[in-house]
């Protein structure tokens, strides 16, 4: 498919531009999974938080987004890191969730650059990745992520660790 917005090409299977996050208008019907859920902790509606989930493995983008939108969270995706910076300074999310490994500017580039831009230097990063290093760790923790984890990952643990960095 094309989308309309970005012009960017993605997979049918997905709901949403992985691109540019632009969603078709949801039916009447929509599943469960697409609606806002509550709050497992506080049963109240959540207030809809944007994730930038990054990484170049679509299955990855697509389990972290089933679990994320279930969870309440609307999720953009991006499949490299340069558009990943294209995206979080278009739509400033909330917090980025963000693998090392990846063509074209890898996970510390990304992070460099989104430190060193003004407008969006404040968003919360949380590595997601297989390499689990200490140097990789020391170095993500020195350019100023919030969380690493180690891939595989629960996703549910994925959701528990955007709502720490977001404190709710």
């Amino acid at each position: 498919m094309k989308c309309p917005e970005c012009q960017g090409e993605y997979d049918d299977s997905f709901s949403f531009c992985p691109h540019c996050g632009r969603r078709e208008k949801e039916p009447e019907s929509a599943t469960p999974m697409e609606k806002p859920l509550t709050s497992r902790a506080t049963e109240e509606v959540k207030e809809e938080r944007l994730v930038l989930v990054v990484d170049d493995d679509e299955g990855i983008i697509k389990l972290f987004s089933m679990n994320l939108r279930f969870s309440g969270f609307k999720v953009i995706a991006a499949l490299d890191g340069e558009q990943a910076v294209m995206i979080a300074h278009r739509k400033k999310p909330d917090v980025i969730l963000l693998d090392i490994a990846m063509p074209g500017l890898n996970g510390f580039a990304v992070i460099e650059k989104i430190r060193n831009s003004e407008h969006i230097n404040h968003i919360p990063i949380i590595i997601v990745s297989a390499y689990f290093h200490d140097e990789y760790v020391q170095r993500a923790k020195a350019l100023g992520i919030s969380e690493y984890m180690r891939k595989p990952v629960d996703p549910r643990d994925v959701v528990d660790a955007i709502e720490r960095v977001l404190g709710q």
